[in-house]
């Protein structure tokens, strides 16, 4: 009964993350295939608009090369036909979209007789002609003829080549638009007279005025215009040579239909297949589980030369494997992680009893075992308290035995000073005064008594250096700041040891206690002793300044640097002392050194 209770439990816990999981998976599916259809819908989008941005660009860069041939004729005025040739022929190389270049002149029925005249100078046989039902016939009298001057290349539209061109009504709107607004003006679609089958191209017009720039009146720019120049293009050509240069990069998986009116006419479609027939014709896919659909058509209208053109671009279909690996990967990874955490509770479970009787063995192990943790804490915080006090003690100790050395350094002094000095002096005295008798006298002084003096004087001064190692009198007369300075005076006269000593004047102003005072002199004395001894420096830089509640002092010198060795050494009883000394009065001592540049010492002493 106990087991068959149990495994309905666990069959229940089984069931429960199993629900989680598979909703938690196709929760996790469903997502990431959105993110998908996002970044495609996005892809899709972002390769449409740089194909629509290709198309802009050629459209910019034939307008911009109809301009440019444009202003050779308003800058120059008079072009001959070697000129037009040679200005054009790099456009065209530059440009393969542009089927030729053209120069239309407006001749008066006054001038035409002249100017077949000049044509037949080059062109012999060439007369003004009209184009009616596809062939050329000699132009009746009008009052005036729209010329083809110039066409480049001209072979292959030797048909065109000194055609009155306003015999073609399909340029009547696009020329009347180009001379009132000055700007390139293209024509509708018709079928270019070189061409074959249903090729259908368009024509670019832009006016040439009198005198150069573009009048600023509408009637003034009408009277104003000699002639136009001409960009003819091929439309399925001009994509085709635009889209080229990246062609394979940018066309997988597109269908790009471009039509030559603001709507999707298939009558004015002048690139890509008919209709929506690619799309439609999609093949089956059922089998690779597709579902969903493509992006929607990209929309846009361009502008060529003041018409307006239509672009639509379509995602193809692609199969669900291909597009929505990630989702589908998603889901078998939740899957397998569902049955892998099933079977895994199902295992914890079969196995919780046994582990539930083990745990209870195990705490009651583990309270024996923590009441012993915890007796052994008690021990180690007694002794560590302990440890505390006896440092206490010691640190006490330390600064008794650091007072009662004072104290004796100031008796030692004074007694020597008192008793031996005052001896000293007496025997110098009656030294002094034999000589001087004996000189007196005309005799000539004794040799020893001379040299007597002499080491009396000596010993003097002896005893006046060792009276100012134990306690120098300066600093119970004149203050610790005077006797800093004195001391390394002392030091730069007895050792050679440039000692520099800068007592800023706000911590000249300070009033040390007497305890305080005698702290930093021997702090200052022991480094000063130690910068002799061992840095074998040439020169000690001594600073004190205050800063905020404290004084600082910094000793710097330039010898070899002391070892970090050194320091960590427990042998180093100068250090030691220097850092006992000044714990006892709340300050920070650091010592530092580096190899070949000097050692520091760095005190900080608070003043309360």
């Amino acid at each position: 009964m106990h087991r068959g209770r149990q495994f309905f439990t666990l069959k229940l816990s089984a069931s429960c993350i199993l629900a989680f999981g598979l909703i938690v998976s196709f929760t996790l599916f469903f997502w990431v295939y959105s993110q998908e259809q996002d970044n495609e819908r996005i892809a899709f989008e972002r390769r449409a608009q740089f194909r629509v941005a290709m198309v802009k660009q050629g459209v910019a860069n034939a307008l911009e090369a109809l301009r440019v041939v444009n202003q050779l004729f308003a800058t120059n005025g008079t072009v001959n036909r070697e000129q037009f040739h040679s200005f054009t022929q790099p456009l065209q190389s530059r440009y393969p979209y542009i089927e030729a270049f053209g120069f239309h002149r407006l001749v008066s029925q006054q001038q035409r007789s002249a100017f077949e005249s000049h044509i037949q100078i080059h062109s012999p046989g060439f007369t003004i002609d009209d184009m009616v039902n596809g062939k050329r016939v000699v132009a009746p009298v009008k009052p005036r003829y729209r010329v083809v001057e110039y066409i480049e290349p001209l072979e292959g539209n030797e048909a065109v080549f000194i055609l009155d061109a306003s015999s073609l009504p399909y340029q009547d709107e696009a020329i009347q638009r180009a001379a009132d607004t000055g700007l390139p003006s293209a024509t509708g679609l018709f079928r270019f007279f070189k061409a074959t089958g249903e090729k259908r191209g368009f024509h670019i017009m832009m006016a040439v005025y009198k005198g150069g720039p573009v009048p600023q009146d509408v009637n003034a720019r009408r009277l104003a215009v000699i002639g136009y120049t001409v960009a003819m293009l091929r439309a399925d050509d001009l994509f085709d040579k635009i889209f080229a240069p990246a062609e394979t990069i940018i066309t997988t998986g597109l269908d790009i239909s471009v039509y030559a009116a603001a709507s999707a006419d298939d009558s004015k479609l002048v690139y890509g297949p008919t209709g929506t027939a690619t799309l439609n014709n999609a093949p089956d896919l059922h089998f690779l589980w597709y579902f969903g659909v493509a992006p929607r058509p990209f929309f846009y209208n361009i502008d060529i030369a003041g018409t307006r053109w239509l672009m639509r671009i379509s995602a193809l279909p692609t199969p669900f494997l291909a597009a929505h690996s990630g989702a589908l990967f998603s889901l078998l990874l939740g899957l397998l992680a569902t049955i892998i955490a099933t079977a895994y509770l199902q295992t914890s479970a079969l196995r919780a009893q046994r582990v539930q009787r083990l745990v209870a063995q195990r705490t009651d192990e583990l309270k024996q075992v923590n009441q012993l943790l915890i007796n052994d804490i008690k021990a180690r915080k007694r002794a560590e308290e302990d440890l505390q006090d006896s440092r206490s003690t010691l640190r006490k100790l330390v600064d008794h035995q650091e007072s009662i050395k004072e104290d004796e350094r100031k008796r030692i002094a004074r007694e020597i000073h008192d008793d031996l000095g005052g001896v000293l002096t007496g025997i110098k005295a009656n030294v002094s005064v034999s000589i001087d008798r004996t000189l007196r006298a005309g005799q000539v002084a004794d040799p020893l008594l001379v040299e007597a003096a002499e080491q009396v004087d000596t010993a003097i001064e002896t005893v006046r250096r060792v009276i100012s190692d134990l306690r120098p009198s300066v600093l119970d007369h004149l203050g610790v700041w005077a006797a800093l300075e004195w001391h390394a005076g002392q030091i730069e006269e007895r050792t050679g040891l440039q000692c520099i000593c800068n007592i800023s004047e706000s911590a000249s102003m300070i009033d040390l206690d007497p305890e305080r005072s005698t702290m930093l002199f021997r702090v200052v004395q022991e480094s000063l002793t130690n910068v002799v001894r061992h840095a074998g420096a040439s020169q000690v830089k001594i600073g004190i300044l205050r800063h905020k509640n404290a004084i600082i002092v910094d000793i710097r010198d330039d010898g070899k640097g002391i070892d970090a060795q050194q320091l960590l050494n427990g042998e180093a009883w100068g250090i030691l002392g220097m850092h006992e000394r000044t714990r006892h009065f709340g300050g920070e001592l650091k010592v530092s050194g580096i190899s070949g540049k000097g050692t520091a010492v760095l005190l900080r002493l608070p003043l309360e």
